[in-house]
């Protein structure tokens, strides 16, 4: 699935819960395949660490006022309501790793032992540490 919502080499914030939510489709492509006997074996995923994070997005609110920052970078007016889709969302600290849990408890749910581990490209020949 896609890391760029996650990595911190991204350098920006996650833009698409669409996008976010791409693990999803291996736990239904799963399930789909289990109920006609095909389940896989095994299932292997390459993300970046900080999917361990994985969790829900709130709006990012300006320090000053506390009011929601706009995508164009302006900050909402009082009593302004701001779509989702225009509001920048930011990680919510408070729930780092929920949906991460979620989705492990899912893939255990459909009989899988689920293992992960901290890989560095460095460590297998490639120049970078990431």
């Amino acid at each position: 699935p896609d890391c760029t919502h996650f990595s911190q080499a991204k350098g920006g914030q996650p833009r698409s819960r669409k996008t976010r939510a791409l693990s999803w489709v291996v736990l239904k492509w799963a399930g789909q395949l289990a109920k006609v006997g095909l389940a896989p074996r095994i299932i292997s995923l390459e993300n970046v660490w900080q999917i361990l994070t994985w969790g829900p997005l709130v709006a990012k609110r300006d320090k000053a006022t506390g009011r929601v920052i706009k995508m164009d970078g302006s900050v909402a007016g009082r009593g302004e309501r701001v779509p989702v889709e225009n509001q920048q969302l930011v990680p919510d600290k408070r729930h780092a790793g929920r949906t991460w849990r979620q989705f492990v408890a899912a893939l255990q749910a459909l009989g899988y032992a689920v293992e992960w581990r901290k890989l560095r490209a460095c460590d297998y020949g490639a120049g970078t540490s990431r």
